[in-house]
């Protein structure tokens, strides 16, 4: 297996999540913080690169920077069972209610 490069990242995290970091790693999950950040990184992108413009069309929405000139008709749909599985994934979630709460609350209704 061919190692690909890597590249030092600096970021700054808070200590809040610094602390939980290490205590995946005592637990055995991670043997570094690094591959703590890499996991995440990876999840994001699969997030939203992977499974494709549904997810980022609602990443967009859900930050204000979706165009409101949008047609949600020519969006892509995904079938119900993978869509639930996708907000369970986004937001903890496990029903349309629950979504809709969520959306409510981050827009302030």
């Amino acid at each position: 297996m061919v190692k690909e490069e890597t590249i030092l990242l600096q970021v700054r995290i808070p200590s809040g999540l610094v602390r939980m970091m290490d205590e995946l790693r005592r637990k055995g999950l991670y043997r570094s913080r690094s591959e703590i950040v890499m996991d995440g990184i990876r999840q994001i992108i699969e997030r939203y690169l992977v499974r494709g413009k549904e997810a980022s069309s609602l990443a967009l929405y859900l930050r204000g920077k979706l165009a409101s000139d949008v047609d949600f008709e020519r969006l892509p749909t995904t079938p119900r069972d993978e869509s639930i599985k996708i907000a369970t994934l986004m937001f903890g979630v496990k029903s349309v209610e629950e979504l809709m709460d969520v959306l409510r609350r981050r827009s302030g209704r």
